[in-house]
C-alpha cells in the first residue's frame, strides 16, 4: 500500500461520489471521508431508496492530483422497512421509508426529556 504524501488525509484530500439510479433525473452528490489515521482507506456511503440499476462516479482529490472511478450496480428489493426517516406531519416522530409505518421509540434517553420539556 502506498502512503499518500498529504500531511493531514482527513482535511488535504477530498473523495465525493456521484449517484444515479435509472429513471431519475438528479443525481445524488455525496461526500466521503478519510477512514483510516494513515489515510489508506477513504469511503463513500450511499443507500439507493429503490430497487434498480445505479451508475456511480468517486472523485479523489489531493491538490492538484484528480482520479476518477466510475462502475455501476443493481440495488435489490430488501425484506426490511427501509430508511427510517422524520414525520414530515409531525417531526417528533419517525416513519419507515419502505412501508410507511411509524416506528415508535421506546425509551427515556436524555434527549428525549429535553423534546418533552421544549414542547409545554
Amino acid at each position: 500500500m502506498i502512503r499518500p504524501e498529504a500531511q493531514n488525509p482527513f482535511t488535504d484530500i477530498t473523495v465525493s461520489g456521484r449517484f444515479r439510479q435509472n429513471g431519475q433525473a438528479n443525481d445524488l452528490v455525496v461526500d466521503g471521508f478519510c477512514d483510516d489515521p494513515d489515510g489508506t482507506v477513504f469511503r463513500v456511503r450511499f443507500m439507493p431508496s429503490n430497487a434498480g440499476n445505479c451508475t456511480y462516479s468517486v472523485t479523489y482529490r489531493y491538490g492538484n492530483f484528480e482520479s476518477v472511478h466510475n462502475g455501476r450496480f443493481e440495488a435489490i428489493a430488501g425484506k426490511h422497512h427501509g430508511v427510517l426517516r422524520v414525520d414530515p406531519n409531525y417531526p417528533w416522530h419517525f416513519i419507515w421509508e419502505g412501508s410507511g409505518e411509524h416506528c415508535f421509540l421506546n425509551g427515556a434517553t436524555a434527549f428525549l426529556l429535553l423534546g418533552w420539556i421544549a414542547i409545554k
